[in-house]
């Protein structure tokens, strides 16, 4: 069976950010994407980013026979030592941000990705990291009654 509309929009990201690298054009190479979620200190290749399903509304709309969607995603991400950690931190969101403006319609299955904030944790005295969130809201919507089909 294929993949619901939500996952196929989870993969686009996750693909979309896979593409932040130096050579396309951010501020810095993202080593590591991936949907699971992993402790900092576990995960060998920093900067590090994760693409996680916060949750998701639904509005039926009987005139359409659509089911609209707006899925919640926090992209949370890591940074290794350097000499500024909050410096590198702002490069890391804002290059999210910027990957996720490219195709707000994330190949044709939403309408809309719409970025709602970001929110850092850079801890320089406890550990050699800093990090943050990156919050997204997509738009999106399926047939009423079935997740697969646009």
């Amino acid at each position: 069976m294929s993949d619901s509309i939500r996952e196929q929009i989870l993969a686009n990201i996750e693909d979309t950010l896979k593409g932040v690298q130096i050579e396309n054009g951010y501020e810095v190479d993202l080593r590591t994407v991936r949907r699971t979620p992993r402790h900092p200190l576990t995960e060998p290749l920093l900067p590090a980013a994760f693409v996680t399903d916060t949750g998701e509304e639904k509005e039926e709309g009987s005139p359409t026979q659509h089911t609209h969607c707006t899925l919640h995603v926090a992209i949370v991400f890591y940074n290794e030592e350097y000499e500024d950690m909050s410096q590198k931190a702002i490069q890391i969101q804002a290059s999210i941000e910027k990957a996720l403006s490219v195709d707000p319609q994330r190949g044709g299955l939403a309408y809309d990705t719409d970025i709602k904030g970001n929110e850092f944790a850079v801890d320089e005295e406890h550990f050699p990291i800093g990090g943050g969130v990156v919050r997204c809201d997509v738009s999106y919507r399926h047939k009423l009654g079935d997740p697969y089909t646009l």
